[in-house]
């Protein structure tokens, strides 16, 4: 049976998605899970690919699997409980070793332990994985969820390449310890008397700077400023007429050329800043509709009231509705980098589409004789850190 086993990739589109999820939340207890959007998102990028497995028409099971650097780290991986212990792990790591076979595939486990509540679960894996190839590194990683062993294809591991490929993946592995086997305790009470004595031991780290409050972001940040304004103006798909005015008075304000199509993309030009006006033009783009949703409990009007802002452990957010930084944050973004007399930049071209959260009929309906800019930038992503490069014809 597991011959047959077909590859799809995991799209939040796609029809396996909602298999996927369930597993997922099935097999990982909670602490370990990641936001399943935050996969579909992240498997989008060059970063990591998400897989879903039939046997023929049945799904059987998926993989998550980062890239970073010369490794293919299976982060999550799961097999529908009623087909388990029939040869569909296996199979599925062979067609990952496959897809793989110019890096080295790595993996955490818990470790071995005869005190562990799950100790026979804990061999039973163990012992899977030995079976397959993989073999126990000498390193341990530490995060807020627990210990885990590092396993590797043959055993390999290299600790400063390892630490160095996942720092692009700071939001996975912020705070996580790395650290040879046997030598952790002794390695920590060295680095408290000398903190750059940490020879057996790595730690990532990303931002650990303290959150901006709401009131310092709108007192510092000319995006959040421009993001609090429109987010007192409502913008459903089909309902962008009232931002659409907003950003042509803006324009107009400003002296900016503009012009506004019948179902209400905009789009605004500025001019080079002196000596550059040879380079060429830039195109930035984002869509003005939100989508409107809200918790049952809410009396919020989206067609006149504004988004109320809430602040919760240093994160912005709405009072039981839809934020609508998809895609105002982008909104905004142009609007400031329009409205800053200072800033040294080629032609801008800057579109603000319509419908792309019910269609993309703004975008289908954009008149490109406006144009003369053949490079673009579309603010509108989900990955903080990430770029998400796109070519059209």
């Amino acid at each position: 049976m597991c011959a047959r086993l077909k590859t799809t990739t995991v799209t939040e589109n796609t029809p396996e998605a909602a298999l996927a999820k369930a597993l997922y939340e099935e097999a990982f207890p909670e602490i370990e899970r990641i936001g399943f959007d935050f996969l579909t998102a992240c498997a989008r990028t060059e970063r990591a690919d998400f897989f879903a497995y039939r046997d023929g028409d049945e799904f059987v099971g998926f993989a998550f699997v980062l890239l970073p650097g010369p490794y293919a780290y299976l982060l999550y991986t799961a097999t529908v409980s009623a087909r388990r212990n029939r040869g569909y792990g296996t199979a599925i790591l062979k067609k990952l070793r496959r897809r793989y076979a110019g890096r080295t595939m790595i993996l955490d486990i818990e470790p071995l332990s005869d005190e562990a509540e799950n100790a026979v679960e804990r061999t039973r894996r163990y012992r899977f994985y030995y079976n397959n190839g993989f073999r126990d590194t000498g390193y341990e990683m530490r995060d807020r969820t627990g210990d885990y062993r590092i396993l590797s294809e043959g055993g390999g591991f290299d600790l400063n390449g390892f630490v160095e490929s996942y720092r692009i993946l700071p939001e996975i592995f912020e705070g996580t310890d790395i650290y040879r086997v046997g030598t952790v305790q002794s390695v920590f009470r060295e680095a408290e008397a000398n903190p750059a004595a940490q020879p057996e031991t790595r730690t990532i780290h990303h931002r650990k700077e303290r959150k901006m409050t709401l009131k310092e972001a709108l007192e510092k940040s000319r995006s959040m400023r421009w993001f609090a304004e429109i987010s007192r103006i409502p913008r459903g798909s089909f309902c962008e007429e009232k931002i659409v005015d907003f950003i042509e008075a803006f324009a107009k304000e400003r002296g900016l050329w503009y012009r506004r199509d019948a179902i209400h993309n905009i789009i605004v030009r500025k001019d080079a800043s002196p000596g550059r006006e040879n380079e060429p033009p830039l195109v930035l783009q984002a869509h003005t509709d939100m989508v409107w949703n809200k918790e049952p409990w809410s009396d919020h009007d989206f067609t006149k009231d504004p988004i109320e802002f809430v602040e919760k452990d240093g994160w912005l957010m709405a009072n039981g509705t839809t934020l609508g930084a998809d895609d105002g944050a982008g909104v905004a973004n142009i609007l400031a980098v329009l409205d800053e007399p200072d800033l040294s930049h080629p032609t801008l071209e800057c579109i603000f589409t319509v419908q792309e959260e019910n269609g993309m009929g703004g975008a289908a309906a954009v008149d490109l004789g406006d144009f003369r800019g053949k490079r673009m930038i579309g603010i509108n992503g989900i990955l903080e850190g990430a770029t998400i490069n796109k070519a059209t014809d």
